[in-house]
């Protein structure tokens, strides 16, 4: 995400204290939810060691004061903390109840003629003994294309091995699994939609967790 993340902060925090005019009872119907509302948001900031080289770099996240606001990347305000690229999906577990937002680098992306793998990072351990969550990045700029997409999927086999950098080809196959194209019109039309996808995306990943 980028400079619309305090935006789309708040409009999750709305929602979860019942202002959308649709789902007025929502914190009530679904408690866990109001959470969302009264924690205070984490702020990330993604590192890359080296950008020109997505597919080897390296990666850390920085937690921070406070969201950035535009392209004052290079003025935020760090809390000090940094949290290592191994232990991002066990961090994000631990952030339940807590709006994430995460700012990643549009330049090293654009830079890197819009390369997969130097994309937004979404980390997935691909063994049984991963943290107990199925991670699902919708995007409307994640295209069938193995040299055009926006996310970057990180995979390890196991816990204890590094997190590599998949090629474009590698997360075709995990597209309708991991990845999923928003389609925003389809979304505002029909109220399901999201659910649908979800669905579809979780009996996809029991085939591919039984492969």
């Amino acid at each position: 995400m980028g400079w619309d993340i305090p935006d789309a902060v708040r409009a999750v925090q709305a929602f979860a204290s019942g202002y959308h005019p649709d789902f007025p009872t929502v914190a009530k119907d679904y408690p866990a939810l109001s959470s969302l509302a009264t924690n205070p948001p984490i702020w990330l900031y993604v590192t890359r060691q080296d950008p020109s080289n997505p597919a080897t770099t390296t990666i850390a996240v920085e937690q921070l004061q406070g969201p950035v606001h535009g392209d004052a990347l290079e003025s935020r305000a760090t809390t000090g903390e940094v949290i290592p690229e191994c232990e991002m999906e066990a961090f994000l577990v631990q952030c339940q109840g807590r709006i994430v937002g995460v700012r990643d680098d549009y330049q090293a992306w654009k830079g890197n003629r819009y390369l997969p793998c130097s994309g937004k990072p979404m980390w997935v351990t691909a063994s049984q003994d991963a943290p107990g969550v199925h991670s699902i990045f919708f995007d409307d700029n994640i295209h069938a294309k193995v040299d055009d997409s926006i996310v970057a999927i990180r995979m390890r086999p196991d816990k204890s091995s590094p997190y590599r950098a998949l090629s474009g080809a590698e997360m075709l196959e995990l597209h309708d699994i991991f990845l999923v194209k928003a389609f925003i019109d389809e979304a505002v039309m029909d109220r399901s939609y999201f659910l649908r996808k979800i669905e579809e995306c979780e009996q996809n990943f029991g085939r591919w967790t039984a492969r």
